[in-house]
């Protein structure tokens, strides 16, 4: 790669960092060279971006902006600039929530003003960018009741509470990013023998005791607490404590088990730092033990029971009522659940929050579960007064598919007929009795000869192994497969229920949009609220974006609701260019608004699933612009 000077190199990264204008002011500061001489090292920078397929666009009045024709040959850049060593630019954060989670955490562990200047100069951003930044930084310390204050000629500096503080820290340093890792010896942080000592010691610690008063706790949420005492510790160091007017510390049971067990953990963890702490900190390490604790059914209160039930009810009366769906296997649903919302419940009230390793595999892999559960939220949300998480919620979303049995059995009646002899009867039987796939609860085989004796009118789908010559107005296929058959069915009937002719009522070109605009949720959220004429659509976004903001396969956002909208409908957005959502690249939004039948709905997600994600759609959508070019490329067959 061509060298670049230390000058050009700030420029151009301070470009390549803003989604905005930069004005040759605001280079000509970061340089600390004259506007004149910007333009020149802009006219420099352009000839070396040729080859990458990018040109420094300028604006009249406004200032400097990047255009990129090739994100592949964009990446190609930063991997050529991190390789020559001319900037670090892997150090720097690019985007939107690489910016925002640098500027929490530099706040989370500093004690004095910071000014925006310091922070625009390390971030390389204008003011413009920082302040749009800064506005999702203060909704983010919001949830956890953290506030920004600003003073003259010093800067912005976080308060609030000391709980607040540690559970932000634990989340920003230790959990935001799941590839690290839940284990406290394996962070970063942590890698010191005195700290691999310090972390052995609260492990047995809190291992005793959990034994010893018959505490249990799951793997994460043990590896969790480990944590939370650790940043504890740290925060000992420079006197933060929990406050004694703490809300969340109000009217605690000191008789229970989880107050003995943190009593006993403080005096343990005083005796081997040789400190002493106030009995507040009791009080935060029992709320811990509170929340941790897995409870057997026989330690649930009364009114906790009198909850669940009433919960039960309230779920199981909005499935029928707005999906036409009647529970049947409650047993192992309320079994769980019943369980579960207690302690759901405390971790919420207490923002001590148990952490969900798999919750992006979940809610993409149980896509119309996800879709009930956020309608199921508002009705969990009221009746324990909670404010639901993305954590919490994925583990509400396992729970919910146990409600339903769509993917276990197809309850279609499937006539299989032979014509190869009784022994490929007898084979195609039993390979039909062990399959786990379990096709269909009414499946029935019979020869050729007996095709005569059947009223084919009665079933759903005849599947043969050999051609017939007989005409049928059923769903006929020809199976033709010497190995294995089960698959195959399995295939056939996959993709007859969830072909387009059973959904196409849902797509249309009111709910289609091309070239959405925008390079963040808010943006987007507008777009697609003016594409339908529905106002009200960005509030309820929002709403539900603090319960469920998440990506699939394939570039592919699901947009969900806490109330669904009036009408039936599928609205498919494909925005101009790829953005950031949720630490994720996309470009395909999806909103799915089926009210009346749960089993549409479900079929409705298979059909997206099979076909936004196959690879010659994904690939193709981008360059797409009109509904009938949209409609062509779903409705391809290869891969169903």
């Amino acid at each position: 790669m061509k060298y670049l000077s230390n000058r050009l190199n700030s420029i151009l990264n301070c470009l390549l960092h803003n989604e905005e204008y930069v004005t040759s002011v605001q280079l000509s500061a970061l340089a600390n060279v004259s506007t004149r001489t910007i333009k020149k090292d802009i006219v420099e920078l352009n000839e070396f971006l040729k080859e990458f397929e990018m040109e420094i666009m300028s604006k009249t009045g406004v200032g400097y902006s990047i255009n990129i024709k090739n994100y592949l040959l964009y990446n190609q850049l930063l991997q050529d600039m991190k390789n020559s060593g001319v900037k670090k630019v892997e150090e720097i954060p690019k985007y939107r929530y690489e910016r925002v989670n640098y500027i929490i955490k530099k706040m989370l562990t500093v004690d004095y003003y910071l000014t925006l200047e310091d922070l625009m100069e390390e971030l390389y951003i204008s003011r413009t960018t920082l302040t749009a930044d800064m506005k999702e930084v203060r909704e983010i310390f919001k949830d956890y009741n953290l506030d920004i204050i600003t003073r003259p000629n010093y800067g912005i500096l976080l308060v609030g509470d000391e709980m607040a503080k540690r559970l932000c820290i634990a989340e920003y340093f230790f959990h935001s990013n799941v590839s690290t890792g839940y284990f406290a010896a394996d962070n970063a942080m942590f890698v010191s023998d005195t700290n691999q000592v310090e972390i052995d010691f609260i492990s047995n610690t809190l291992s005793e005791i959990n034994e010893k008063l018959n505490i249990k706790m799951a793997d994460l949420s043990f590896q969790n607490f480990v944590i939370h005492i650790l940043v504890a510790i740290r925060r000992w160091k420079f006197y933060g404590y929990i406050k004694q007017d703490s809300m969340c510390l109000q009217d605690f049971d000191k008789e229970s088990k989880e107050f003995v067990a943190a009593k006993q953990l403080i005096e343990k963890i005083e005796h081997y730092f040789n400190i002493l702490l106030p009995d507040t900190e009791i009080c935060y390490f029992g709320l811990h033990f509170k929340s941790k604790h897995i409870a057997e059914i026989d330690e649930l209160k009364r009114e906790d029971i009198e909850l669940g039930e009433k919960t039960f009810y309230q779920i199981y009366y909005t499935l029928q009522h707005n999906y036409n769906y009647i529970v049947k296997n409650k047993q192992l649903y309320e079994e769980y659940l019943r369980l579960h919302l207690p302690a759901m419940a405390s971790r919420l009230n207490s923002g001590l929050v148990m952490r969900n390793p798999q919750i992006n595999e979940i809610l993409s892999k149980y896509l119309c579960s996800t879709h009930i559960t956020v309608i199921l939220c508002e009705i969990i949300e009221k009746n324990f007064d909670v404010r639901m998480n993305r954590n919490e919620f994925a583990y509400l979303v396992l729970y919910t598919n146990l409600l339903f049995d769509f993917n276990k059995k197809y309850k279609e009646k499937i006539l299989l007929v032979c014509g190869r002899g009784r022994p490929e009867t007898i084979t195609l039987i039993n390979e039909v009795n062990e399959s786990s796939l379990q096709i269909s609860n009414d499946i029935e085989i019979c020869d050729v000869l007996s095709l005569e004796t059947k009223k084919l009118s009665q079933y759903d789908y005849i599947l043969s192994t050999v051609p017939l010559e007989k005409k049928i107005n059923n769903s006929y296929y020809y199976l033709n497969n010497d190995i294995s058959y089960v698959p195959e069915i399995e295939k056939i009937i996959r993709s007859d229920k969830i072909s387009y002719n059973r959904v196409h009522d849902y797509f249309s070109e009111e709910t289609f949009a091309s070239g959405l605009k925008g390079t963040a949720r808010d943006e987007i959220f507008q777009e697609i609220s003016k594409k339908l004429n529905m106002p009200e659509l960005v509030n309820l976004f929002w709403e539900s974006e603090h319960i469920i903001s998440h990506e699939t396969l394939k570039n592919v956002v699901f947009l969900h609701v806490t109330k669904p909208v009036q009408g039936n409908f599928v609205f498919v957005g494909l925005m101009k260019k790829p953005i950031i959502w949720n630490k994720q690249w996309a470009q395909i939004v999806v909103f799915v608004n089926i009210n009346d039948n749960l089993q549409k709905l479900f079929n409705c997600y298979l059909f997206l699933e099979d076909s936004l994600f196959r690879d010659h759609v994904s690939n193709s959508l981008s360059k797409i612009s009109k509904f009938d070019d949209f409609e062509e490329q779903i409705l391809k067959k290869e891969g169903i």
